[in-house]
């Protein structure tokens, strides 16, 4: 497990520089979270307030011009180039909290496209986005794999694999329901020892 510190101010005013993981186990049977993580309200509330921002910026002319071309912001770009000209969109979000990447993506979509946004969360974030995006049809909420007929054009995973035991069973049920493309971002993968992390 990596578990996130935060840095903390010293007695006299200096800065004292914790690392900002600590601990590296092999398995979520030996890290003990202290903490809800994505599943908690703290989350929830916090992600809500930021995702209220962007929907502001997203419907502006310009749309999230200050937003960098990284993160949920790879999605667009990637759907832009590689499924566009297909006047149609199905993706499967897996962790894809409150729907950043869904605002992102239909800031820099025609409007004639037709988008099909599904996104694979815990149930409190679930419940969380079908409140708020309770009046579009364009963007859906599942606890579980969602049952869709017919094949799926792209699955995103934006820094959610690291925190799931069984990955290895995600991809193969996204691989079942024919994802075309499989789109991986903030993902610490290589040569190197399996471990795991947890959201504190």
């Amino acid at each position: 497990m990596k578990k996130k510190n935060d840095s903390q101010q010293g007695k006299k005013g200096k800065d004292t520089i914790r690392p900002v993981w600590e601990g590296v186990y092999a398995d979520f049977h030996e890290a003990r979270s202290k903490g809800p993580g994505f599943d908690g309200s703290g989350w929830v509330s916090n992600t809500l307030a930021r995702l209220k921002d962007l929907k502001t910026k997203t419907q502006s002319e310009y749309g999230p011009a200050d937003e960098p071309a990284f993160g949920e912001g790879l999605l667009p770009v990637v759907a832009a180039t590689l499924l566009a000209e297909r006047g149609r969109l199905r993706i499967i979000d897996f962790g894809g909290g409150l729907g950043f990447g869904y605002l992102k993506l239909k800031a820099c979509l025609p409007p004639e496209m037709t988008l099909e946004y599904h996104i694979w969360e815990v149930e409190s974030v679930c419940e969380a986005g079908r409140e708020h995006f309770r009046n579009n049809v364009e963007i859906t909420f599942h606890s579980q794999r969602p049952d869709l007929e017919g094949p799926v054009d792209l699955a995103n995973f934006g820094s959610s694999l690291p925190y799931i035991g069984n990955w290895g069973d995600i991809l193969d049920e996204l691989a079942a329901m024919k994802s075309e493309y499989l789109l991986f971002r903030d993902l610490p993968a290589g040569n190197i020892p399996t471990y795991v992390s947890l959201q504190c």
